[in-house]
C-alpha cells in the first residue's frame, strides 16, 4: 500500500523510464490523494475510521490493489484469507478509535 499510499515509495527502474514515468506518477499522486499513511497521525479519529471503512470496501471489491500494480508486483497480489484479514484489521481499528 504504501508504494502508492505514502511518501515512502520505492519507485522502480521502470518508473524513470518515459511514457512509463507519466502513469506510474499519476497513480502515485492519485493514490497520495485519496490516501497518505505518511500523514495519517494528522487526522481526525472520524477521517481515520472513514479511511478504513474505504480500504474494506475497495480492498474487498477488488479495486485494490490496482491490477495494473499486480500485474509487475505478483506479490502484492491478495489472496482472500488476505483480504478478510485486512478487512477484519481495519474494522478492529476504527471500532478501537472510538472505545
Amino acid at each position: 500500500c504504501y508504494d502508492c499510499h505514502s511518501n515512502e515509495t520505492n519507485y522502480p527502474w521502470y518508473s524513470y523510464v518515459a511514457p512509463v514515468s507519466w502513469l506510474v506518477g499519476k497513480d502515485i499522486r492519485e493514490g497520495r490523494e485519496e490516501l497518505n499513511f505518511s500523514e495519517w497521525e494528522s487526522l481526525s479519529k472520524i477521517d481515520k475510521a472513514k479511511h478504513l471503512d474505504n480500504i474494506i470496501d475497495e480492498v474487498s471489491d477488488g479495486d485494490m490493489p490496482m491490477n495494473i500494480y499486480t500485474i509487475i508486483h505478483t506479490d502484492a497480489k491478495l489472496s482472500s484469507e488476505e483480504i478478510e484479514q485486512l478487512a477484519n484489521w481495519a474494522e478492529d481499528y476504527a471500532e478501537s478509535l472510538f472505545e
